[in-house]
């Protein structure tokens, strides 16, 4: 039948043609392309239409996020009736510490929780807590972080890059590796991975029908404000601080927990820059929460978890309690029979704990019983007469004042760079959790059907308790036994100011300045305590660095044995100044002098002081004198040895005397330091209170010139030893004083340079003057004793150390970053008394230096290896008692290390009293008794101090005792360190061996050994160009 087309029936017709004709052409050139892909698939239409199709949403559509208050530290919710704030805690360390400190402490933990936050019912809306805790392995930006925290002076330094950038960055990213430093075999029993613990805290309150319904009543942003300030100060008391978020540290916390670290950059400075922020109105940018996410997250049905960029997502969720929680049972150190122990510790690298509690009614918990109770009523079976049991249990438990239910969700988010290796790390945390007598949901043949709405809804801010059938998803706990699970309890961590760098058992990096004022109470003055094989030299090298590197301060190192010359060579060779003193005696041949430190050249300064006057006859000599030639000067001569009232007897021993002096100086001192603590705080409340305040504190400590150079006296007449100062009474101690005043008064006047041979002829013309008759016969003896005893310091060593008059002070100590004194032949037996006389002649020069430097705001530190042989000088620790207690306003301090407390005398006890600082390496119980008869211990300390251990080539565990500080600590370094530290024999045969080996000097040496150390250790080493000549990198290459 034919049929004539219409004339648009006919081009309808004719363009199909053409549309399969031409679809037939391009299949067949992409085919017959000699340049195709194969397999490369044609492009089909549905995927084309795709390309311009808009996504689902993202559950970051279900973050509340709308504004921030930048007074307040608020966040307002999108529906502009809710708020939150968001704090980090600096938990409660709980290594070390007694049951009983830590039982009541959970006491007040529950207290303060019950009473903060006030119960409603469902209808006007409940009070919401979630914590979460994980550890940040991003220990590499801690390095950064130490870098812009030292000084300005310091940074000028090429050291403090080296050590800060180079070898603590290397040594925080090995430490940071996800299989850790090395394996804890000791006290965790877990792989040791650095980083740092954080820990968050969100509080908000979503509003029920009710409260909306009288919405002009409530003002939810204040409510929240008076909560969370109140919380503050609640917690601050029991030893938790909270630090509010700014709306910076709140979305960069998420930025990092929701993306990939990326390549070949810093991941701080990377996700710094990308941070959402707040205008100037306070109102965060549109749409806040996808900027969030750098990559889209999917979710993946079948495997019931997320992916976002290139890591996935998964949650396990806890079901319920299976038994009695312990104190801290979570994130607290809990021990066992085999280890001391938290359950961070077992978790996989990336897992973020998170517990969100809503404090509901007991009427609301009852519901819930009451549903049970019927459901276990069907029939009588055990299992339901079980139950009844326990919900009578309940009930009763409810019946107490004190008793507060909580409706509450526990879960973990694990994180995998790939499937195989989250599963790993599901089936951990889930074994995990199950030896620590926690139930978590499982999946096994099947998937939990809420945990990936749970992974949603367990976010920050997002759990909504005014949905129904919302708190379905949560389990009813007691508060007690919320506060046994808060992340509220941890390890130690320090203040977060970065000089001292030590670790916790967790591996978090535990930080404290005891140089600045805020980090401590009295003073940085510190006792370092550690018996042989504690690692002391090495923790004293480790300290240097630091100290070098961040405070750069005018470093005085006096040692015996040589430990620290292999750090000071290292140091010179990256720009510091250095000098180096070995106390030996002269040897002409080979151009080396002993120093000259003539302690008794100071008492011209008598004058000046205001200690000695003159009269106008004296005054006019001592002028002519300063200003004449020496062949024309005036002769001045004492004519009366005595100026005072004279004693009835020789009053009491010089002992006694010498002790009733150190306590009385020792009771002003720390009076003094309460007096200003309390001007201090009186400053801030009014500050705080925005009222003036004008007043100076203008009391200071003062000095007494006179006095310490009658201690070096008495200590060169006695030796320090107490048989001799017993042979001496206080008429004996007055006569002295006499000769030095008179010493001083004659180097004044006649233009020279008083030293011991003036004193001792000063102490000979009054024995011999027998115009005194009240000088009793057995008196002009002990004059005549004294006189000849400071005679032995006239000649020879003796005399070249302390009678010689130095050409001018830089001869002793010019200005450099390091000087080191090595006692050398004052440390063999029998020097001794040399020794001690010496020592406190050296800390006389140095007092002079930090009172000459004090304005420069530069540091000046002493430190004393092996002091016990100086300590054992009964005069010396008295000395230094009256030397450290000035050096708190002259920005000096005292840093004295041994090995053996056992040497350290009675008269210790006052010198460590000045002290508010003791770091115990390693201490054994018989050590901590030793320091306890010089230095009182709470049953605290004792305690944390017999919990340090020690892992062989690992780490040394010790504790940081302070006014208000006690922490345990880990020590564990970078090779470097251990290497520069070595002083055993077999460490110094090998530094021996390696400098023949590789040709160079032992310094050099001990950077090999570092190298080495490093490759044993799987660490990629620092290139440290001036030993590249002995040819250890190209060995390597």
């Amino acid at each position: 039948m034919n049929v004539d087309l219409t004339e648009d029936e006919s081009t309808l017709e004719m363009s199909a043609f053409s549309q399969l004709l031409y679809s037939a052409r391009k299949v067949l050139s992409e085919y017959l392309d000699p340049d195709r892909v194969a397999g490369e698939a044609s492009l089909s239409m549905a995927e084309h239409k795709a390309l311009f199709e808009t996504h689902g949403a993202s559950f970051g559509k279900y973050m509340p996020y709308m504004g921030y208050c930048q007074e307040t530290d608020i966040f307002s919710f999108d529906d502009g009736n809710n708020y939150g704030i968001v704090f980090d805690v600096k938990p409660l360390a709980t290594e070390g510490r007694s049951t009983d400190y830590k039982r009541e402490v959970a006491i007040e933990i529950v207290k303060t929780l019950s009473n903060s936050f006030q119960e409603y019912d469902e209808a006007d809306g409940e009070w919401v807590l979630q914590q979460y805790r994980w550890k940040d392995t991003d220990l590499e930006s801690l390095a950064d972080e130490a870098y812009e925290y030292a000084d300005a002076y310091a940074k000028e330094s090429p050291l403090a890059e080296v050590v800060l950038k180079g070898m603590m960055k290397k040594h925080f990213k090995s430490c940071a590796a996800e299989d850790g430093l090395f394996t804890d075999n000791v006290v965790t029993r877990q792989p040791f991975v650095g980083g740092i613990e954080r820990t968050k805290l969100v509080i908000y309150r979503r509003l029920g029908p009710d409260s909306l319904k009288r919405k002009r009543k409530v003002n939810a942003k204040k409510e929240l404000e008076t909560l969370a300030t109140g919380l503050e100060q609640s917690l601050k008391k029991i030893g938790i601080d909270l630090v509010r978020n700014t709306e910076f540290d709140f979305f960069y916390w998420l930025i990092k927990f929701f993306n990939d670290k990326p390549e070949g950059q810093s991941s701080k400075d990377y996700f710094e820059n990308i941070v959402p922020k707040v205008n100037l109105d306070g109102d965060l940018p549109e749409n806040v929460q996808a900027n969030l996410f750098l990559n889209r997250p999917r979710y993946e049905a079948e495997e019931n978890l997320y992916t976002i960029g290139e890591t996935h997502h998964k949650l396990v969720r806890v079901n319920g309690l299976n038994g009695m929680t312990d104190i801290g049972h979570l994130t607290g150190e809990v021990e066992t029979s085999a280890s001391s122990t938290c359950i961070t510790d077992q978790l996989p690298a990336g897992t973020m704990m998170c517990m969100t509690s809503v404090f509901c009614t007991k009427e609301f918990v009852q519901g819930l019983l009451n549903r049970k109770e019927a459901v276990s009523q069907s029939n009588l079976s055990p299992g339901n007469a079980i139950m009844r049991e326990k919900i009578q249990y309940h009930r009763e438990c409810l019946g107490h004042d004190h008793v507060r239910p909580t409706m509450t969700s526990l879960c973990f988010y694990v994180r995998g760079r790939d499937k195989d290796e989250l599963h790993d790390r599901y089936s951990s945390v889930c074994n995990t959790l199950v030896s620590a007598n926690l139930t978590p949901i499982q999946e096994r043949g099947y998937i939990d059907p809420l945990a990936a709405n749970a992974f949603i809804y367990n976010l920050p801010m997002c759990f909504d308790p005014t949905i129904p059938n919302a708190k379905k998803c949560l389990v009813p706990i007691y508060l007690h036994d919320v506060g046994n699970l808060s992340f509220f309890f941890g390890r130690e961590v320090g203040s977060g100011n970065p000089l001292l760098l030590m670790f916790n058992r967790s591996g978090s990096v535990l930080t404290k300045d005891i140089m600045v004022k805020k980090d401590r109470q009295a003073n940085a003055h510190m006792l370092v305590t550690g018996t042989t094989g504690a690692g002391k030299s090495a923790t004293l090298v480790y300290l240097t660095l630091l100290l070098i590197a961040i405070k750069r301060p005018r470093l005085y190192i006096i040692e015996a044995g040589g430990s620290f010359r292999h750090v000071v060579g290292f140091i010179k060779d990256h720009g510091m100044t250095v000098n180096e003193k070995r106390i030996t005696p002269s040897d002409p041949k080979n151009d080396y002098y002993c120093p000259n430190l003539c302690p008794f050249s100071d008492l011209v300064l008598l004058i000046n002081d205001g200690v000695v006057e003159l009269d106008d006859e004296e005054i006019q000599i001592a002028s002519f004198n300063q200003s004449a030639a020496p062949d024309v000067r005036k002769t001045f001569t004492i004519e009366s040895g005595i100026s005072f009232e004279h004693l009835d007897g020789d009053g009491g021993s010089l002992h006694e005397v010498l002790m009733e002096e150190a306590k009385e100086e020792i009771e002003s001192h720390w009076a003094l330091i309460k007096k200003e603590q309390e001007f201090d705080k009186a400053r801030v409340k009014a500050i705080n209170k925005g009222e003036s305040f004008t007043e100076i504190f203008e009391e200071s400590e003062q000095k007494d010139r006179l006095g310490e150079i009658e201690l070096i006296a008495f200590s060169m007449i006695t030796s320090g030893e107490e048989k001799e100062m017993n042979r001496f009474y206080q008429s004996d101690k007055r006569y002295l004083r006499q000769a030095l005043m008179n010493a001083g008064k004659l180097g004044y006047i006649n233009n020279f340079t008083p030293n011991v041979q003036t004193v001792a002829d000063e102490l000979f013309r009054m024995a011999e003057d027998k115009s005194n008759k009240r000088l009793l016969e057995q008196q002009r003896v002990r004059l005549f004793d004294m006189a000849g005893a400071l005679e032995n310091y006239t000649q020879g060593f003796d005399g070249d150390l302390l009678n010689k008059v130095p050409a001018n002070d830089d001869e002793i100590f010019p200005d450099v970053d390091v000087t080191v004194i090595d006692l050398a032949t004052l440390a063999k037996p029998g020097k001794e008394a040399l020794l001690g006389v010496v020592y406190v002649s050296i800390l006389q020069r140095l007092n002079a230096l930090a009172e000459k430097y004090q304005m420069t705001g530069r540091l000046l530190i002493k430190i004393t290896d092996e002091c016990h042989l100086v300590t054992k000088n009964v005069l010396t620790s008295l000395y230094i008692v009256k030397v450290i207690k000035l050096w708190r306003k002259l920005n000096g301090f005292a840093w004295m290390a041994t090995q053996n407390l056992k040497d350290f005398p009675g008269e210790a006890e006052k010198m460590l009293s000045m002290m508010e600082w003791i770091m115990m390496l390693l201490p054994t119980k018989k050590e901590v008794e030793l320091l306890e008869a010089l230095k009182p211990l709470t049953d605290e300390q004792k305690t944390m101090a017999l919990c340090a251990r020690k892992q062989e080539h690992s780490y040394t565990e010790g504790c940081l005792f302070g006014a208000d500080f006690n922490a345990l600590f880990r020590c564990v370094q970078p090779s470097e360190s251990l290497a520069m530290a070595g002083t055993d024999g077999e460490e110094k045969l090998e530094i021996d061996q390696l400098a023949k080996q590789y040709n160079c000097p032992h310094k050099h040496a001990s950077l090999i050994k570092a190298y080495k150390l490093d490759r044993i250790r799987g660490v990629e080493p620092i290139r440290y160009e001036h030993i590249a000549y002995t040819g250890i990198y190209d060995e390597a290459s």
